[in-house]
Formats: C-alpha cells, sequence, structure tokens
C-alpha cells in the first residue's frame, strides 16, 4: 500500500522551458503569424494564456494570432 503524507513541499522546477511563441513579450495590437498549424489547434493555445486575450484567424500563408487584451 502506498502511504499518502501531508505538509511535503514541493520543489521548484529545475527546468526551464522555452516558449515556442512570444506570447508574453506581445502586446496588444501585435501579431504573429503560424505556418504548418491548424486553426483549432492555435485557437486552443490562446485560451491557455487568460487573463490575456489572444485570437487566430486563417490567413493566405498560415495562421495569424493577435493579443487583443
Amino acid at each position: 500500500m502506498i502511504k499518502i503524507e501531508k505538509g511535503i513541499i514541493k520543489p521548484e522546477s529545475t527546468t526551464k522551458r522555452e516558449q515556442k511563441y512570444p506570447w508574453d513579450q506581445m502586446e496588444v495590437g501585435d501579431s504573429f503569424l503560424v505556418t504548418g498549424v491548424k486553426l483549432t489547434s492555435t485557437k486552443a493555445m490562446c485560451y491557455k494564456h487568460a487573463p490575456k486575450k489572444f485570437s487566430a484567424r486563417l490567413v493566405k500563408d498560415g495562421v495569424r494570432v493577435w493579443r487583443d487584451a
């Protein structure tokens, strides 16, 4: 049987994963273009960065993501 323990402090993560897209550097009105991805998966990524708001639209060259708020 596995023992459940309380009060054990979780250590900080030792790995820092570099972001593929510049979500944190964007200001309202900025955008970037992504190629080779689906619109639906890009929109799903947009929702993960709340409370900042992003939107994605299919454009001629791929999917463009805008910072809305």
